[in-house]
């Protein structure tokens, strides 16, 4: 990638004249302040630097095979899951870079901290965090360029969570054609309540009506035998 090369030289106590640098055609000139920024296109090669002091003496380094690469390696990702809500979701992640190779390949959170990451190109990410997020995946190659892609992610890991009733446990004299209210946590049902995977049951008569908004499942009482003790329990189940 665009970068700069750093330079140390010594003149063994006579003075430095000058300090040069020459990728073959491409680029060449004089180093100040200790280096010089890279500006070649994409390709492998010959890096010579020569210095020479106050009395004409010279001397050259030659590095071959320097890579220079400026292009992003090549990102695709995938995942089993549609846009829905899910109690997680598996992202397959395919990185490829034609120079330097694949350096890592990461996912980082809405707040720029590395969830997790992998050195390699070909890997899949289980994401599994609570909530609506948006998570990036990167992918480095050896250069140090990047390619990135973000994804809005719907997740509902929690089990829904009952926080109350009404009438409330223990309540006496009720009307009979009251509904019983089970109130839930609102974080714990992102996805929705499934009624129809939800299964209720009650102590005597039968549950006649199940209803969802929001986070209250309403169970109709009206055909409850009149001045009896009932007790509804069973399974609630969201849409994730």
């Amino acid at each position: 990638t665009d970068g700069d090369i750093s330079v140390d030289a010594s003149s063994n106590g006579v003075e430095l004249q000058d300090l040069t640098y020459s990728w073959g055609s491409q680029q060449s000139g004089s180093i100040e302040d200790g280096g010089f920024e890279v500006n070649v296109s994409d390709g492998n090669y010959t890096l010579e630097i020569t210095a020479e002091d106050a009395l004409g003496n010279t001397e050259s380094e030659t590095f071959q095979n320097v890579l220079v690469e400026t292009t992003p390696p090549e990102l695709d990702l995938s995942r089993e899951t549609s846009e829905g809500w899910f109690s997680s979701h598996d992202i397959s992640v395919s990185c490829s870079d034609g120079g330097s190779g694949v350096e890592e390949t990461a996912v980082f959170t809405g707040d720029d901290r590395v969830k997790e990451w992998r050195e390699t190109g070909e890997t899949s990410f289980n994401i599994s965090e609570h909530g609506q997020r948006t998570f990036e995946f990167r992918c480095k190659d050896k250069a140090g360029n990047v390619q990135s892609e973000t994804l809005s992610l719907k997740i509902d890991s929690k089990a829904p969570e009952v926080e109350g009733f009404t009438p409330e446990d223990g309540s006496e004299a009720v009307n009979a054609s009251t509904d019983f209210e089970v109130r839930l946590s609102e974080d714990s049902v992102l996805s929705g309540l499934d009624t129809s995977s939800s299964d209720l049951d009650v102590s005597k008569g039968s549950v006649s009506n199940v209803t969802s908004e929001e986070s209250v499942l309403s169970v109709d009482l009206s055909d409850m035998p009149f001045s009896s003790t009932i007790t509804v329990n069973g399974t609630l189940a969201d849409n994730s």
